[in-house]
């Protein structure tokens, strides 16, 4: 449980790292038309979903590595539906990163 908090930490980090350069690259002229276009108020709700779940991943890891197993069980639940928004997060944000470095080129 210990390996997964640390991933989930390292997950934490990549979103943090992309959302600094998805603000800073869309800001560019070239995005003008990404920014103009209808779908442009869900970025920022992308971004900060994959925030949250991310850093929710890490806590939850953190404090499941503190439970004894017998307890876990009973939760573990919890866990996955935590373990499976911060990936459906993280994919999409990811997917967002790839479609705007596709502009970029």
């Amino acid at each position: 449980m210990l390996a997964i908090f640390g991933v989930a930490a390292s997950i934490l980090g990549f979103v943090l790292a992309a959302s600094t350069f998805l603000v800073g690259h869309v800001q560019d002229k070239r995005f003008d038309l990404l920014r103009k276009s209808k779908s442009w108020q869900e970025f920022p709700r992308l971004v900060k979903s994959s925030i949250w779940w991310s850093f929710t991943l890490t806590v939850v890891s953190g404090i499941f590595s503190l439970l004894r197993y017998d307890v876990f069980i009973f939760i573990s639940p919890i866990y996955v539906f935590v373990v499976c928004n911060t990936l459906i997060s993280l994919g999409a944000l990811i997917w967002v990163v790839i479609a705007i470095l596709s502009i970029v080129e």
